[in-house]
């Protein structure tokens, strides 16, 4: 499953400061940095078979940023699982608390982890 966003932003540091905040309080590991890109990873193949909860699914997101705009590719891996709209549903729910966090500014990462428990 992969999902992709994109959006401008004003400041790439910041944003990405912001977005390793977002993804480590909401259990993911910095995989790479560079200075425009970041990498998020978490989960595993193993992991797949047995958990309930598709945010903890293996996954892997990529933040890139190019000019004003900041890329966030989402691949998602549902190895093990047959998914239903509901899980697709609440990926898309996550994305989007993400989006909302860095363009608003303000930090949904415990909530939303929270809410979709």
């Amino acid at each position: 499953m992969k999902r992709q966003i994109q959006f401008e932003i004003n400041d790439d540091t910041s944003v990405l400061e912001a977005s390793k905040t977002f993804f480590t309080r909401t259990g993911f590991k910095i995989a790479n940095v560079t200075d425009k890109t970041v990498s998020f990873s978490k989960g595993s193949t193993l992991l797949n078979m047995v958990t309930f909860n598709p945010l903890n699914w293996k996954s892997r997101i990529t933040l890139s940023v190019q000019n004003n705009l900041l890329l966030a590719d989402f691949d998602i891996d549902a190895t093990g699982q047959a998914v239903t709209p509901k899980e697709e549903k609440l990926w898309d729910k996550f994305i989007e608390s993400y989006r909302i966090s860095i363009v608003d500014k303000v930090d949904l990462s415990q909530t939303i982890s929270q809410e979709l428990k």
